[in-house]
Order: structure tokens, then C-alpha cells, then sequence
């Protein structure tokens, strides 16, 4: 799921919807087709997702709150570095310009 998919559905969405779900949804039904692998990842990355927070608004999904999210993963569940980049690998590499005009990753 990249950025451009999440940012096109906040155009659409309310503010207050739930991330959670979006991204349990798109895995159900994905714009496009998923390989194994990718299916397998984005599923843990929504488990470890919900494990922080069940229920995150759109409103709530800023450069901190992913901040916060890398460093949940990385001291609280064990999680190498090397896998929480990989859940964020594909969407950095799919739009490099929007991720660096909204400052993700920045700090961290």
C-alpha cells in the first residue's frame, strides 16, 4: 500500500475514519495483485498496527504517530530494523516525493 493510495482516500474520507480498517480492507481487496510475500507483510504490519492502536483516525495519521509507531516496533516488540523498514519499503519507494514533502521518516 503506498502513500498515494492512503493520501487518495483521505481526499475521499472523513478524518475520523479508521485507518485500521482501510488498511484491513485494502489487504482484503488490493488495488493491485499482492505476491505472498507482500501479503504476508503488510498482514504483520497491520497486526503490529493494531497491537499499538486499535483504532487510529485518519486525522491521527502524522509524521509523529509513525515516528512513534518505528520506535514501538523496534522496543517494544523486538522487531529488527530491517523489518520494520521492509513495512515501509514499498511505500517509501513508491512516492519519495510525497514522503519527504510531509516528513516522514525524517527523525528517524
Amino acid at each position: 500500500m503506498s502513500f498515494s493510495v492512503i493520501f487518495s482516500h483521505l481526499n475521499q474520507a472523513d478524518l475520523g475514519s479508521c485507518f485500521n480498517i482501510f488498511f484491513a480492507n485494502y489487504i482484503k481487496n488490493p488495488n493491485d495483485k499482492l505476491e505472498p510475500d507482500t501479503f504476508k507483510k503488510y498482514k504483520a504490519c497491520l497486526d503490529h498496527v493494531i497491537s499499538y492502536n486499535k483504532e487510529i483516525t485518519f486525522q491521527e495519521l502524522t509524521p509523529e504517530l509513525i515516528e512513534e509507531f518505528y520506535h514501538y516496533c523496534r522496543d517494544k516488540k523486538n522487531l529488527k530494523g530491517s523489518t520494520i523498514d521492509s513495512y515501509f519499503n514499498a511505500s517509501l519507494e513508491a512516492n519519495p516525493t510525497l514522503v519527504a514533502r510531509i516528513g516522514l521518516f525524517a527523525h528517524l
